[in-house]
């Protein structure tokens, strides 16, 4: 087999790992955003509904960025695909 080949078979391997971690990602970031509009539009969103827009779009660019820079779940994924 060549390089190129086993690099091609790496990557079917780890591709499972991969779609089913972005999956949970967006489901994670989407549930956090959703969540906090719906908490804060009765209040907050019968007089500013964009602030309410904004703040939920926020908060679920926050969950990735936890979500990426947390090393315990970097640790996990890598020792994932390592294997």
């Amino acid at each position: 087999m060549g390089p190129v080949l086993q690099g091609l078979m790496r990557l079917l391997h780890a591709l499972p790992a991969i779609i089913l971690v972005t999956l949970v990602e967006v489901i994670l970031c989407f549930t956090i955003g959703f969540t906090t509009m719906v908490e804060l539009m009765p209040g907050l969103g019968r007089t500013h509904p964009y602030v309410v827009l904004w703040v939920a779009v926020l908060s679920a660019v926050a969950t990735q960025a936890w979500i990426v820079f947390n090393h315990k779940i970097r640790e996990y994924i890598k020792s994932r695909s390592t294997e």
